[in-house]
């Protein structure tokens, strides 16, 4: 295939295929139609591009974008396509108007890659690297150093080869970062990596002053209450944290979090195993905090629950808190009259009267999750939907007390669903399913 537009409409689709919408941007106007999309690239018919016999059309794609010198902004590969690429699809790829990239997922992606990424896209603002296993320090390092001062969001989840030396750098070369993601980050390492890393997580958010957003979740004794301490130290404009599943992480770390990140809306504490009924209580006096999860904390009880009474709260998810009774539930209902999502699965308290007071008290919920709550029938489900009919999504699995009837009351009333769980519902049959 000597020419990509000397063919049929394939190849096109290809392209399309490749880049998300926003990624096809022509003299800084987006093309955002795909249909518009498909004629701009047919006006390109005389277009040439390197052959693409044996090494994938989305190499061949990627290379064509850069030699026609396109003002691209954003660059994302889809999920069929990332098996294909390899480092040398960027070896010599110029495009210097790329803001964006997201190679999430591309396995095959190494140091070199990134260099040459580094090297063609100099203005990169955002990489989006999770689950690229084969970046080592050395590509973080070239990331950091040629991207530095534009640099504001990167995601190395799921990394396996980096460590402090990576993260350390990130930070003292990246001052104007202001989204992290680091999720999962000690999951793959071995026990002498994980100890390199440790006292790292503590100490390169001592160079990101402007850091919003800081994703930690699953990192286990990599985030401590020191990593609290330090981020609370430097980074006042912290607007959400995620802190699920570090076990190391106590009410100390918190209470320093919510003193001086005064503009922090969003904490996420669910498996902190440490967290008490204190931790809830200054969420009750911090000016801003509107979305909480704290699932499966077993030290929280109805009185931490008493303390968090928002009238801003949005979200809460509470799945798991054995220790949280109805009554408190009902003042917290009352209390949140703007409550879009909750979640509180697996809690045996949950009954009809529950349903009844979200009904009342909360006309604007979005989303809930009552999977294996026993206690409650497909009555009070059907009251609910009526009173809430924004609902988007909702989780009943396990309760073999919703009926056909309930199922019909939520394909009448709730009609911007799109998603429903229905596992282990027993009494209910595929007719009422296909209203839905």
């Amino acid at each position: 295939m000597s020419g990509i537009f000397n063919c049929n409409d394939d190849v096109i689709d290809i392209l399309l295929n490749l880049l998300d919408i926003r990624s096809i941007c022509c003299l800084d106007t987006v093309i955002s139609n795909r249909v518009e999309r498909k004629k701009w690239l047919e006006c390109l018919r005389n277009s040439t591009s390197p052959a693409c016999d044996n090494y994938a059309h989305c190499h061949s794609s990627i290379v064509w974008l850069s030699q026609k010198g396109l003002q691209a902004q954003h660059l994302k590969i889809s999920d069929t396509k990332k098996h294909e690429i390899q480092s040398a699809t960027f070896e010599n790829f110029k495009v210097p108007t790329m803001q964006s990239i997201d190679l999430s997922n591309c396995r095959n992606l190494n140091d070199d890659g990134i260099k040459s990424l580094v090297n063609g896209c100099p203005h990169l603002n955002t990489a989006k690297l999770s689950g690229c296993y084969s970046i080592t320090n050395d590509g973080i390092l070239a990331l950091a150093e040629g991207c530095n001062r534009h640099l504001h969001t990167v995601d190395i989840s799921y990394s396996r080869n980096i460590n402090s030396d990576g993260l350390n750098k990130l930070g003292l070369s990246c001052p104007n970062l202001t989204n992290i993601d680091f999720s999962h980050m000690g999951v793959f390492n071995h026990r002498n990596l994980v100890n390199d890393i440790y006292h790292n997580v503590s100490t390169f958010v001592k160079y990101c002053p402007k850091l919003q957003n800081i994703n930690a979740a699953h990192c286990g004794e990599l985030v401590s209450n020191e990593f609290l301490l330090e981020v609370a130290e430097h980074c006042p404009d912290l607007r959400s944290i995620n802190c699920h599943d570090c076990r190391h992480v106590s009410d100390g770390g918190i209470f320093a979090i919510t003193e001086k990140c005064l503009n922090l809306t969003s904490i996420h504490l669910a498996d902190c195993v440490s967290i008490t009924d204190d931790t809830l209580a200054a969420f009750g006096v911090h000016p801003k905090i509107t979305d909480i999860k704290i699932d499966r904390c077993h030290h929280i009880t109805s009185d931490g629950i008493d303390a968090i009474r928002k009238n801003n709260l949005t979200s809460i998810s509470l799945s798991t808190c054995d220790y949280v009774f109805q009554e408190s539930l009902d003042t917290m209902i009352m209390s949140c009259p703007h409550l879009t999502s909750i979640d509180i699965s697996n809690m045996s308290e949950i009954s009809d009267h529950i349903l009844e007071m979200l009904s009342i008290h909360c006309p604007d919920l979005k989303s809930i999750n009552l999977s294996n709550c026993q206690n409650y029938h497909g009555t009070s489900v059907s009251q609910l939907v009526r009173a809430c009919n924004q609902l988007t999504s909702i989780d009943l699995s396990h309760n073999s007390n919703v009926t056909d009837l309930c199922l019909l009351d939520i394909a009448q009333n709730c009609p911007l669903l799109t998603s429903i769980s229905l596992s282990g519902c027993q009494n209910i049959n595929d007719m009422s399913v296909v209203a839905i």
